[in-house]
């Protein structure tokens, strides 16, 4: 299974005390939970585009 079919699969699965989530169901539970993604990008990119109210916290 890809990283982003991992991510955004189309159904919900669950692999020990993660549960994977689809789009909408990450996006509901984003606004639901007051959820503060983590965007680990460099700056440059998370300035190009991100999730509204990510943090970027640059893995490098």
């Amino acid at each position: 299974m890809s990283f982003l079919s991992t991510l955004f699969g189309k159904k919900e699965e669950t692999a020990g005390n993660i549960t994977i989530l689809n789009k909408n169901e990450y996006a509901t539970q984003i606004v639901a939970n007051n959820i503060k993604p983590f965007d680990v990008r460099t700056p440059s990119e998370y300035n190009s585009g991100h999730i509204k109210n990510a943090i970027n916290v640059d893995f490098f």
